[in-house]
């Protein structure tokens, strides 16, 4: 788990705007503030938005409760953004997080450097707390309103550019500016897509040039393990777990790595193993959310998800006590059922203390 580091992190998030950012360094905030001038006798609620476009209330502040402490904790790439909704303004503080890296040689060097290594690391602690105080600059702080007018602003900007050749290099430099901010605002939705075809595309090239290279057995093995393993399930390897449930991996996912005590969203299909009737799916829009080992799900799922990453799927196969049990769930699910289910992990959320989703 990350460890804290003696790095202040802090966050004024005021009404009517969003601050939405993607996690360079690993942070965690631990105490939401109202700003009491502005609180106007009213609750102000302070909302998270994640990756999946779902609002949640953190924290309801007012008079009488003016301050929350809280254990929210995010890693580096998420995708975030806070808003207000009420009058007040609301201040968010905590600490950035050491980020997991392998390292363990830094004992060794500091032996034989140490007077350099202090004077490095004063200056390194100096721009880290600079980093930490100035964290707030990396947000995206816009009205809708100012979005527009931006936007507005770089067309008629970028029109005069392509009539008049000879502006000078300090106009270049303030158009180029004002796109960069209008780009950071621009939903990121578009990297993903375009991420995704980059993806289909190298799918798709790969089993033409295994059959045009049939002779090189060496070099080809290594990428046509996994290609098998993707386009046939049915001869994925296959393991018993305590309790009788059989967990086959699909698909291995390359993204976050669903642990006990995370927040996962997942896209399903269940069926009982005796006949292939279909009793629930969840396979399109929002996808089914849970928090992984709370008991909010049957046990099966408890057990069966956790070491899944993002993007991942695995077909799971619960025997009736891992399932619904001797009474079942009339009318789709008989009592002392074998139940079958295609799961795919979407997203996977870590969560600090005791929040859930």
């Amino acid at each position: 788990m990350d460890t804290p580091r003696n790095i202040f992190w802090g966050l004024v998030v005021k009404p009517n705007k969003r601050y939405e950012t993607e996690v360079q360094e690993p942070f965690r905030i631990t105490k939401a503030c109202l700003e009491p001038s502005t609180a106007d006798g009213k609750v102000s609620s302070l909302l998270i938005e994640c990756d999946n476009n779902e609002e949640f209330i953190i924290a309801n502040l007012n008079l009488k409760n003016f301050n929350e402490t809280l254990d929210l904790a995010f890693n580096e790439g998420e995708k975030i953004c806070f808003k207000v909704d009420g009058p007040g303004t609301v201040h968010l503080t905590g600490n950035l997080l050491e980020p997991e890296d392998g390292g363990g040689m830094d004992s060794m060097v500091e032996d034989s450097e140490s007077e350099e290594s202090e004077e490095e690391e004063t200056d390194e602690n100096i721009k880290k707390r600079k980093k930490g105080l100035d964290f707030q600059k990396g947000w995206n702080s816009m009205e809708s309103k100012d979005v527009e007018a931006k936007k507005a602003k770089v067309e008629s900007e970028s029109d005069d550019d392509s009539n008049d050749d000879s502006d000078d290099s300090e106009g270049e430099s303030s158009d180029d500016n004002m796109k960069d901010e209008v780009e950071e605002i621009e939903p990121l939705k578009k990297v993903e897509e375009k991420s995704k075809k980059v993806e289909t595309k190298q799918t798709s090239k790969s089993p033409k040039q295994d059959v045009k290279t049939p002779k090189d057995k060496d070099v080809q093995t290594p990428a046509k393990t996994p290609k098998k393993d993707a386009q046939t399930p049915g001869k994925t390897p296959k393991t018993t777990l305590k309790g009788g449930m059989i967990v086959e991996d699909v698909v291995v996912g390359t993204g976050q790595e669903a642990k006990k005590g995370n927040g996962v969203g997942m896209f399903y299909r269940g069926w009982l193993k005796t006949n292939n009737k279909q009793f629930d799916a969840c396979q399109t829009g929002k996808p089914f959310k849970f928090k992984l080992g709370a008991g909010q799900v049957i046990k099966g799922w408890d057990l069966g998800v956790v070491g899944m990453k993002v993007g991942g799927k695995r077909r799971l196969t619960l025997p009736a006590p891992l399932g619904y049990g001797s009474s079942g769930a009339p009318p789709d699910i008989p009592p002392n059922a074998t139940l079958v289910f295609d799961v795919e992990c979407k997203f996977v959320k870590v969560y600090g203390g005791n929040n859930v989703l």
